[in-house]
């Protein structure tokens, strides 16, 4: 004899279920230089020497600086620089959001040293090759925190060291609950959770139809502008395996007869949750009918 889920026990409680995407995490590459081998075939190519690759990138890291401050300028922005590990940026832009308004367009840009990826030259006394090999760095990582009118508030974290792998943030429920205004769909959202939703077949729907094309469509233009590339290197985000990070949640909304388990589960917010890595993003499907 099988489990019995809670959500089967209290069927006849349940309003709603709903499966779908919560925090997304998007890593973007340059893909001829993004890995070891490649960066050194590109240095190759160049007539580049090896073992000066430093002041290879160096002009690069100062053209990505210059981009921000330009970037800044022009949305009438400061940069600002975060000294303390523990100061949380989420807050600093909700303190933002307070006086600027949640209109699209840039919010705010923030610049920390973090560590990066990079490689460093090596010499193969045994072989006489000489190649660059993975290794990890620090370096200034600029964060562009901006509104989308469909994506809600998003974040692209952009190291300034080659090989300069992207981290592009946003979230699911302010993506849906987009959708939902546009479609004519009453909804509450309570602390990032769906709480209501007028029709939540349609929800799920709406939810199944979010796909890595549409994203491309919307994160390619927005990356081009914030990370300038060597020459004869594509730009844009080549999403591979394990380049896509989400949090599937499913939301459970119970009747107000409902019994004491089930309003404990609801109270939680999530009748089931799990983590994963994909090559694309899957549909999440609602386990249970509504």
């Amino acid at each position: 004899m099988g489990i019995e889920l809670l959500t089967e026990r209290h069927k006849k409680d349940i309003v709603g279920v709903l499966g779908c995407w919560d925090r997304i995490l998007i890593f973007g590459t340059l893909p001829k230089i993004c890995y070891a081998e490649g960066m050194t075939s590109y240095l190759y190519a160049k007539q580049v020497r090896i073992f000066d690759y430093p002041k290879f990138a160096e002009p690069f890291r100062d053209q990505l600086r210059e981009n921000a401050e330009q970037l800044a300028k022009v949305n009438r922005i400061e940069i600002e620089f975060i000294r303390k590990r523990n100061q949380r940026k989420e807050d600093k832009v909700k303190e933002i959001l307070a006086k600027r308004g949640e209109e699209p367009g840039l919010v705010c840009i923030f610049s920390v040293m973090e560590p990066c990826s990079t490689y460093k030259p090596w010499h193969d006394k045994k072989t006489g090759k000489t190649f660059l090999r993975p290794d990890d760095g620090k370096c200034l990582h600029y964060y562009f925190y901006f509104i989308d009118d469909e994506l809600g508030l998003c974040y692209v974290r952009v190291p300034t060291w080659l090989p300069c792998r992207l981290q592009v943030y946003f979230n699911g429920h302010n993506w849906l609950a987009a959708k939902l205004r546009k479609q004519g769909i009453e909804y509450k959202l309570t602390d990032n959770a769906f709480v209501e939703i007028a029709d939540w077949t349609q929800a799920q729907q709406l939810v199944n139809g979010l796909g890595m094309k549409q994203l491309h469509g919307k994160l390619d233009p927005v990356c081009a502008g914030l990370l300038p590339h060597p020459q004869n290197v594509r730009r844009g985000l080549s999403l591979e395996r394990g380049s896509v990070r989400v949090l599937h949640r499913h939301r459970v909304q119970a009747s107000s007869d409902a019994s004491g388990d089930l309003r404990q589960l609801d109270a939680h917010g999530d009748s089931h949750r799990q983590t994963g890595q994909y090559r694309h993003l899957p549909r999440p499907q609602a386990q249970y009918p509504v």
